[in-house]
């Protein structure tokens, strides 16, 4: 594709560059086919490189660009210099005196060897430890570990708890210092609790024991109970967890996996036994239910068949009230168009007509409390739908609100200024609705000296005109347009600041006596709405009603409370004077209505229904609920359980002779007492019945047993009433002790 064909003189025609008349090359070819190579394109000693390639010397073959230099004083490599008699890298060395690496410095005949790879002594050997034997491209004489690619200096570190980057220190999150085989860099994320690592199973801990970043959900205490969810039977609910206690809601509190017996709705009223169902097998009873009459606690409050009126009407259902929800049904309740039987007659929606218009409510009267409304109606000029139409006649409207609808005469009903009756103004409108235009507009109306058009803004009112002076009145006297300060009513009350509104913000607050009774509110009456409350003492006790006192005709009732117990003689306290008496108050033995029920020392200790017999009842031991006239005897027990006077074998009920009455309990014929006493000596806790009465034989109100001086006693003295009560407490624990 030269040009030439071999006819054409082309010497060579499967080379392109080989034609006649071609230029030489230096490629060793006859380009020009002129019969002759030119001579610099010879390679004469056979080294590979002709003289037009650079060859400087083509009759050494060991002279040829790029030749290595030898110690032979030639330019081995044409580069126009005989280098190998030179020091190239400045180390004291030249090839020829053995430096075996020309281009560096640190090679060289003796030299120190270092750690660099390289045969720095020119001994022909490079030192063992300047091998990389892991390939990581650091020696081993300077690589930490140089079995270990991994592992050199600058390395990053890895998490295998070497030290990679060579620096003398494996990182501490390395390490497995917990000892479960998992380092924090391997994702431990507690490399101090065993227990927690990637492979480690979750527990019920609120720890992300597997390491996942995930702490589950069961483990969170949702309810905020202290317990997290995998422990608790309902961490929606804060008081169910175990050891929780048991509450009355229906649930399992304390977790045990039971519900308590008592905790159970069983009649499905709402309501358990721990609620205060007092019949849970009963759904109409509980607490709050409704009280029927049939003899039944319904509403477990515990009384029976209460005559309760639910709905406010004056009549209960035990009454008759057909339906005690509904306060406008009772009997004899007026009849509503509204299909209930209202007077439980029991008829339903009597056609009553309330106002005698000749139809009810039941009939479509809209308003069967006005005879003039009711279907049919003319319709009158009074704002009300007369004829029940449900539509007000336009003409009745008082659209400019100045009290005048169309109907009633108002000739501009837009305009509030505009009605019949009303002041003419200067205005050029017939503001009184009469026909006439400004009549009299120009005259003195209320002959104070101006008239409308003048100024006077109210010509009707001789105290307004312009110029006058302001009074309280509430008016703009001086017709300036500007109220006067202390002329406003802001609590809308009717009364001005400068008539003596004690508080214009209060529509309550203001000087009107609206009961009567002298004072007003601005005075402190207390209910002006009526007029037994206010400031008045009328029994001359120091509080007047509207202190509270609950009868201000009588001195002894009050809200005082005098003697600092906490309650008023208008709370019940029966005396006032006496910290000890009040309602409620434990009644003792003093002589006082202690409980103001009416009843002086009715103290019964034991409450077994019988006063104690030191304060005039007829209970023998008050402190024991056993030992009452009603009790029955017991025959062994050396107590007077009735309290008849006899005890055991002395009392008739146990065979003994009611005429041995007073008797001491063990005293026999001749011999004193048989515990202690012997033939004719007696024992002073006993004695015989020859010589000891029974105690209190004298009916002298102090006890014997030695402690009556008059009681054939001889050397005793008398005892209080109060230290006899006493002795019998002790009695009756004795009692108490020798029957157990």
């Amino acid at each position: 594709g030269d040009g030439f064909t071999a006819c054409d003189g082309d010497c060579d025609d499967s080379e392109p560059t080989v034609y006649p008349g071609a230029a030489e090359l230096c490629d060793g070819l006859d380009n020009d086919c002129d019969g002759a190579v030119p001579g610099d394109e010879v390679d004469a000693d056979g080294d590979g490189s002709l003289v037009c390639d650079g060859d400087c010397d083509d009759g050494d073959a060991t002279v040829y660009p790029g030749a290595p230099e030898l110690c032979d004083g030639l330019d081995n490599d044409c580069d126009g210099q005989a280098q190998d008699e030179q020091d190239g890298d400045g180390d004291g060395f030249t090839v020829c005196d053995g430096d075996c690496n020309d281009g560096s410095p640190l090679v060289y005949p003796g030299a120190i060897e270092l750690c660099d790879g390289l045969d720095n002594d020119c001994d022909g050997a490079v030192p063992g430890d300047e091998v990389d034997a892991d390939g990581d491209g650091f020696l081993a004489c300077g690589d930490c570990d140089d079995g270990d690619p991994g592992s050199f200096p600058g390395a990053g570190e890895l998490c295998d708890g070497a030290d990679n980057d060579c620096d003398g220190v494996v990182p501490a999150d390395e390490a497995d210092a917990d000892g479960d085989g998992y380092a924090a860099c391997a994702g431990d994320c507690d490399d101090g609790d065993p227990g927690t690592n990637p492979g480690a199973t979750e527990v019920c801990d609120g720890i992300d024991n597997d390491c996942n970043g995930q702490i589950p959900f069961d483990e969170f205490d949702a309810d905020g109970d202290g317990t997290p969810g995998c422990d608790d039977c309902d961490d929606g609910n804060p008081d169910t967890y175990p050891g929780a206690s048991e509450l009355c809601d229906g649930q399992d509190n304390d977790c045990d996996g039971a519900v308590p017996a008592g905790e159970l709705d069983l009649d499905n009223d709402g309501f358990a036994e721990c609620a205060g169902d007092c019949d849970d097998l009963v759904d109409t009873i509980y607490p709050g239910a409704p009280e029927l009459c049939n003899g039944i606690d319904d509403d477990c409050d515990p009384t029976t068949d209460e005559n309760v009126d639910t709905d406010g009407d004056g009549v209960s259902v035990c009454d008759g009230d057909c339906d005690d929800d509904d306060e406008l049904t009772y009997p004899g309740a007026p009849e509503l168009c509204d299909g209930l039987d209202n007077d439980c007659d029991p008829a339903t929606d009597e056609n009553v007509d309330q106002d005698g218009d000749g139809l009810s409510e039941c009939d479509g009267d809209c308003d069967d409390g006005d005879p003039n409304a009711f279907p049919g109606a003319p319709e009158l000029c009074d704002g009300l739908d007369n004829d029940c139409d449900g539509v007000l006649p336009a003409d009745e409207a008082d659209d400019d609100a100045d009290g005048f609808p169309l109907c009633a005469g108002d000739c501009d009903d837009g305009d509030e200024m505009t009605y019949p009756g009303a002041p003419e103004q200067c205005d050029g409108v017939d503001n009184d609705c009469d026909g006439e235009v400004d009549e009299a507009v120009n005259q003195d109306l209320d002959g104070d000296g101006f008239n409308a058009c003048q100024g006077d803004c109210d010509d009707l009112n001789p105290s307004v005109f312009p110029g006058a002076i302001e009074v309280c009145d509430g008016l703009d006297n001086d017709c300036d347009g500007i109220a006067f300060p202390g002329e406003v009513d802001a609590d809308g009350d009717g009364w001005l600041v400068c008539n003596g509104d004690c508080d214009d913000s209060d529509p309550v607050l203001n000087l009107d006596d609206a009961d009567g009774d002298g004072y007003t509110s601005c005075d402190g009456d207390c209910d002006d709405a009526d007029p037994l409350a206010n400031l008045d003492d009328g029994d001359g006790d120091g509080a007047s009603t509207c202190d509270g006192d609950c009868d201000d005709d009588a001195a002894g009732l009050n809200p005082l409370d005098l003697d600092g117990d906490g309650v008023s003689t208008c709370d019940g306290d029966c005396d006032d004077a006496n910290d000890q008496v009040l309602p409620g108050h434990v009644d003792v033995c003093d002589g006082e209505d202690n409980d103001c029920n009416g009843l002086v020392d009715d103290v019964d200790l034991d409450g077994d229904g019988f006063f104690d017999d030191s304060c005039g009842g007829d209970d023998c031991d008050d402190v024991d609920d056993e030992v009452n006239p009603d009790a029955e005897e017991i025959c062994d027990d050396g107590i007077d359980n009735d309290c008849d006077g006899d005890a055991d074998e002395d009392d008739a009920d146990c065979g003994g002779d009611d005429d041995d009455t007073g008797d001491d309990d063990t005293g026999d014929d001749d011999s004193g007492d048989d515990d202690t006493g012997d033939d004719d000596t007696g024992d002073d806790d006993t004695g015989d019945d020859d010589t000891t009465s029974s105690a209190g034989d004298d009916d002298d109100g102090y006890l014997g047993g030695g402690c009556d001086c008059e009681n054939n006693q001889a050397g005793t003295s008398p005892v209080h009433p109060l230290a006899a009560i006493a002795g019998l407490f002790g009695l009756a624990a004795l009692h108490r002790r020798r029957r157990r």
